[in-house]
């Protein structure tokens, strides 16, 4: 018989709007989604149904942001991501019950994906420091070549079903290392509980609730 995990707050705690310029709102047509269970098909939450007039108004948001974002210096970039970071291992019991009640996964592969996915934050966090250039003389020998490396603006980041907080988090890191603002799309398979909470703590100036 299968018997589904016990489910504390985690479910309760994870918001289920969008989350666009800093703050949550629900979906411009009022829709939303279930998300369940699939060792039961119980529905464990209704999560708002972003619509394209969600999404253009989430990138006009970001890119609104960009020249601001692009002039928040390396080191708080840096540490920005590294307290993601410390969030997803100080919670990591809660984001693996999270994974298991939306993918299935066992808690032991949940936990080690909490892990990695954590770790991307990490990595791209000491990497913000290290975004260099390089300065060279022609090769005729009448110039000198000065290479400086810039933020492309806002990005789209889309994200897969498997891995429902480490590829947020995989392409969050960089995107915030390098001066990016984002627009991120979990994937439509209806695992978003993790993701969108992954995305609060990675976009939310390493703030969580």
């Amino acid at each position: 018989m299968v018997t589904s995990l016990p489910q504390p707050d985690a479910v309760g705690r994870v918001e289920k709007g969008l989350f666009i310029g800093g703050r949550w709102r629900s979906a411009s047509g009022g829709g939303s989604f279930s998300v369940e269970d699939p060792a039961t098909g119980r529905t464990l939450c209704e999560v708002s149904d972003a619509t394209p007039a969600d999404a253009l108004v989430a990138l006009d948001t970001a890119s609104a942001a960009q020249a601001k974002w692009a002039a928040v210096p390396p080191r708080r970039r840096g540490e920005i991501l590294r307290r993601a970071h410390d969030l997803l291992i100080e919670r990591i019991d809660e984001f693996a019950l999270l994974i298991t009640l939306e993918m299935g996964k066992s808690p032991a592969e949940s936990r080690a994906e909490v892990e990695y996915g954590a770790n991307y934050l990490r990595w791209f966090g000491e990497e913000a420091v290290r975004i260099d250039g390089s300065r060279k003389v022609s090769e005729d020998g009448t110039a000198r070549v000065l290479v400086t490396r810039q933020p492309v603006g806002p990005c789209l980041l889309i994200t897969p079903w498997n891995a429902p907080l480490a590829m947020p988090a995989r392409k969050i890191g960089p995107a915030v290392a390098a001066d990016c603002t984002m627009v991120v799309k979990p994937c439509a398979a209806r695992k978003v509980i993790a993701a969108r909470h992954t995305v609060y703590l990675g976009l939310g100036t390493g703030r969580s609730r």
